[in-house]
C-alpha cells in the first residue's frame, strides 16, 4: 500500500477513536469489576465486524504459582478476557493490554465522564489502558480493511492492576486449548503508556507485605512493652539500605544505564497502633522493590527475607510475617533482535524516534517472555498521567500508535 493512502486512512479515523473512547471510558471498570466494559467492547467489535472470542476465567487460576493476590477473595465466576483477530497469514503478532483501571484519585471529580480538551481526552483509564485498547482495535481494523502480511491479534485482559492475573489466565487457557498448535503468538507488543517510545527492556518488581509484632502497653511503661512500630521503622531502614546496594550493582545494566533510579523502592503503606499513648503491638508495611534484569524475583525475595535473619536484625524479624503478593521478573531483548529491527523500521516510517528505551515499571509482557515469546512495550500516553487526577491521552497519539502496530503487522518478522 502507498504511504499516502495508508496515512489518509489513519487520519480519517480520528472521529472513530474519539467516539470509541467516549463510550468505553464512560463505563466504570475498576479491577475486579470489568464485565460491563467487556460487554460494551464486544458490541463495539460487532460494529467493526472484527472477529473475537470471550475466554472465561476460572477460579482455578488462584491455584497457579504465578498468581498474584494483593487483594484477597477475588471471584472469577462469570468473568472473561477477550481475544480479537484480523488477517490470516504469516506470523502472529499479539497485542496485550488491559480493561481494568485503578479507582479515581482524590480530587478527580466525574472520573468516568470523558472530557475532550486540546486534542486530548480526560478520564480514568484514558492512558492506562483504554487508549491502548483503542489503538489496538484501530490497528486490527487496518489489517482487516487494508491487508497485511501477518496476522494481528489483541489480548484484552482483566485484572492487570492486581499483578497480571488476566494475562496469566488467558495464556494458561490458550496453552491448554492450543497445545498441539504451538505458541499463542510469534511476537508480542505489550501496550502501556510509553509516550510512543518502544521499550525492549523492562524492569521487574516484587510487592512485599510485612507484619511486625510487639507487646502493647502504656506509654509510661517502657520496660514492659515492645513497639511493633519501631520494628517497622527499622525494617524500612533495612530495605532502603538494601535498595541502595542493589542499585549500585545494577545501575549500568543494559539500556537502563544512565537512567535515574529505574528500580525504586516504594513504601506504599505504613500502619501501626490504635491510640497515641499506647505502644502498638502490631505494625504493617507494604510496598514494592523494583529490580533490573541482572536479578531474578526469587533472588530478590530471598535477599529481602534474609535481611531480618542476622544477629543484628533478629529483633526486627522476631515473629515477623512476610508475603510477596506480586512477583515479576524483568527482561531485556538483545540488540539486533528481529522484533527490535521491525519496530525501529515501523517507528521510522511513522516519523517517530526509533531509539529503543527502557521501561521503569513492570508489565504483563513478562508472562509472554517466560513462555518463549519475544516482547516489547509500546503505546501512546505518558506513564506520569496514569493513576493521576489528570489522566488523559492525546487522540492523535492513539492513531499514531495504531499506525506503528499496523506497520509491524506488515513487516518481515524473523
Amino acid at each position: 500500500m502507498e504511504e499516502r493512502e495508508r496515512k489518509a486512512w489513519f487520519n480519517e479515523s480520528k472521529q472513530w477513536v474519539e467516539d470509541f473512547l467516549k463510550s468505553l471510558l464512560a463505563v466504570k471498570s475498576e479491577s475486579g469489576n470489568e464485565t460491563e466494559a467487556f460487554d460494551l467492547l464486544n458490541s463495539l467489535l460487532d460494529e467493526c465486524e472484527l472477529d473475537y472470542i470471550r475466554v472465561p476465567v476460572s477460579n482455578k487460576i488462584k491455584e497457579h504459582p504465578e498468581y498474584s493476590d494483593p487483594v484477597k477473595n477475588i471471584d472469577y465466576e462469570g468473568r472473561s478476557n477477550t481475544i480479537i483477530s484480523a488477517g490470516k497469514g504469516g506470523k502472529t503478532v499479539a497485542l496485550n493490554t488491559h480493561m481494568d483501571v485503578v479507582p479515581p484519585s482524590i480530587g478527580q471529580d466525574d472520573a468516568y465522564k470523558p472530557v475532550i480538551k486540546d486534542g486530548c481526552i480526560y478520564a480514568r483509564g484514558a492512558c492506562d489502558a483504554k487508549g491502548q485498547i483503542a489503538a489496538a482495535i484501530l490497528a486490527l481494523r487496518a489489517v482487516k480493511e487494508l491487508g497485511a502480511k501477518n496476522t494481528l491479534t489483541a489480548h484484552i485482559v482483566l485484572e492487570e492492576e492486581f499483578g497480571g492475573n488476566g494475562t496469566l489466565a488467558l495464556l494458561e487457557d490458550r496453552h491448554k486449548s492450543n497445545s498441539h498448535k504451538g505458541s499463542v503468538a510469534d511476537v508480542l507488543v505489550n501496550l502501556e503508556p510509553t509516550n510512543l517510545a518502544f521499550m525492549p527492556s523492562v524492569r521487574g518488581a516484587v510487592w512485599f507485605d510485612m507484619v511486625f509484632h510487639g507487646i502493647a502497653g502504656h506509654a509510661g511503661s517502657a520496660a514492659n512493652t515492645v513497639s511493633a512500630a519501631y520494628k517497622a521503622i527499622a525494617a524500612v531502614d533495612l530495605l532502603r539500605n538494601y535498595h541502595a546496594e542493589l542499585y549500585e550493582k545494577s545501575k549500568d545494566v543494559g539500556r537502563f544505564k544512565g537512567v535515574a533510579n529505574p528500580m525504586p523502592l516504594t513504601i506504599g503503606s505504613f500502619n501501626a497502633g490504635v491510640w497515641p499513648s499506647m505502644v502498638p503491638s502490631k505494625a504493617r508495611i507494604r510496598g514494592v522493590q523494583g529490580f533490573l534484569p541482572n536479578k531474578t524475583k526469587l533472588e530478590v525475595m530471598e535477599e529481602i527475607t534474609t535481611l531480618f535473619q542476622t544477629p543484628e536484625t533478629n529483633w526486627i524479624g522476631d515473629g515477623m510475617e512476610i508475603r510477596f503478593d506480586y512477583r515479576h521478573n524483568g527482561f531485556e531483548l538483545p540488540e539486533g533482535h528481529f522484533l527490535n529491527i521491525a519496530m525501529e523500521e515501523a517507528m521510522s516510517k511513522c516519523g517517530l524516534d526509533p531509539l529503543p528505551r527502557c521501561m521503569t515499571a513492570s508489565t504483563d509482557a513478562i508472562f509472554y517472555v517466560e513462555r518463549g515469546i519475544p516482547a516489547v512495550v509500546f503505546g501512546p500516553g505518558l506513564l506520569g498521567d496514569a493513576h493521576s487526577d489528570h489522566e488523559k491521552i492525546d487522540l492523535t497519539d492513539v492513531i499514531k500508535a495504531a499506525e506503528v502496530l499496523y506497520l509491524l503487522a506488515c513487516s518481515n518478522l524473523g
